[in-house]
């Protein structure tokens, strides 16, 4: 089962089933009736142009796909706090519970109310690095059906078609907790940094020694079932041991440049348009460098969660949104700041002095591989924010500011 709630869901819906591994059963809601009749077309850089594409079967709301038994529920709905939690399902949809919930969603700390609510279900946590977009049939034009040929022409399908780049990673883990707890058998014995326990017994207390052995030994097969699946399908997906650093990574991506998009109204190639790069970017870099700093304080090392992240990150933007090939070094905005160099110094204090400019500025060769972004490319937040429905303000910026309370962390810029 699977939803095609936005442009992420349908993707991962046409790669599970282009795997011919699995059936996906497709939750979508206002889109049911026009995918129904006239299909869903994916222009994609990466698969080609699929024209009036339907999965197996097609569904508009969690209840009606209830009636029978899923090996896997992969979701990529919204987030929002006065939206239906995805733990709070009907009487039906708990008669069949999976033994595998997917998480393909934004945001900081989504998967523990569903590990309290369920916890013999398995949680992989997914990180998904992809450009895609929902666009109204009348105004698109595609590629031909090869990604290699990209002669243009229009298409009229009458139904939603998904414009898709070719940036398509996923990275999945299996869903522990948050926070690194050095010695799960004895409770008493966790770092002050641990934050909350994912895998839990019955009675909603923490499992130990065999029993947690057990279940995270079965949880592992399950991944590696999940891995198998969308990788046949074509999806360039990884299996980590450890999954929240990467969901951090992430997160610092969506806390600054959607955000700010959606503040300024801006795609991010007008967001980091050369004019602007003096006065984006900083702004960008100490805001993720704040999520960092929150990180750190739970305990995610320079091992887990480098401190290059946020500028490879940056990197990867910008290469994406401007021109072909990599960024050899960070653009002066960055490297002139005082305050910046402050910042490397408190989240990085150990660079060797041969590893800095002589203005005191680490000297970074970052060489991030990737393809070209859509130049209109608009983050989800944005996109949401101009058609009036929610946004994933909470699980993105709220949790954060949440757990940096916790720990006495100030961030100011979050604060905003």
């Amino acid at each position: 089962m699977n939803d095609i709630t936005c442009p992420k869901g349908g993707i991962y819906a046409y790669v599970l089933e282009r795997s011919q591994r699995c059936r996906v059963t497709a939750i979508t809601r206002s889109l049911y009736d026009s995918i129904q009749t006239h299909g869903l077309t994916i222009n994609s850089k990466k698969y080609g142009l699929i024209e009036n594409w339907r999965p197996y079967r097609l569904v508009r709301s969690a209840d009606e796909a209830a009636d029978r038994y899923y090996r896997f529920v992969p979701t990529s709905a919204i987030l929002a706090p006065f939206l239906l939690p995805c733990h709070q399902a009907s009487s039906d949809a708990r008669t069949h519970l999976p033994p595998t919930v997917v998480l393909c969603q934004n945001g900081i700390g989504i998967e523990q109310s569903l590990a309290e609510a369920f916890p013999s279900v398995h949680i992989l946590s997914c990180v998904a690095w992809i450009m895609a977009t929902l666009t109204s049939p009348s105004v698109v034009e595609s590629r031909t059906s090869t990604p290699q040929n990209c002669s243009v022409q229009p298409i009229n399908p009458g139904g939603p078609i998904i414009e898709h780049d070719a940036l398509d990673r996923l990275v999945i883990g299996l869903y522990e907790g948050e926070g690194f707890a050095e010695n799960h058998d004895d409770p008493d014995q966790r770092p002050c940094n641990w934050y909350v326990e994912g895998l839990l017994d019955e009675d909603g207390t923490a499992l130990i020694g065999a029993a947690r052995t057990e279940k995270l030994q079965r949880g592992t097969n399950e991944m590696q079932l999940f891995l198998d699946v969308i990788t046949a399908g074509g999806c360039k997906a990884e299996a980590v041991g450890h999954i929240q650093p990467a969901r951090w990574a992430k997160n610092m991506v969506n806390g600054a440049f959607s955000t700010m998009c959606t503040l300024s109204r801006a795609s991010i190639a007008q967001f980091l348009a050369p004019d602007f790069l003096p006065h984006t970017l900083p702004a960008v870099r100490e805001t993720m460098v704040e999520m960092l700093c929150v990180a750190r304080a739970l305990g995610y090392r320079e091992a887990e969660l480098s401190a290059e992240t946020v500028d490879e990150v940056i990197s990867l933007m910008l290469q994406n949104s401007q021109s072909k090939g990599s960024v050899s070094r960070l653009p002066s905005a960055l490297k002139a700041s005082p305050a910046n160099q402050a910042t490397d110094r408190r989240i990085n204090p150990d660079v060797p002095p041969e590893d800095k400019d002589p203005d005191g500025t680490e000297v970074k060769n970052i060489g991030v591989g990737g393809p070209m972004g859509q130049p209109s490319f608009k983050p989800s937040m944005l996109i949401d924010m101009e058609r009036n429905r929610p946004i994933e303000l909470e699980p993105i910026i709220g949790a954060v500011l949440e757990r940096a309370k916790s720990k006495a962390i100030e961030t100011p810029r979050l604060d905003l």
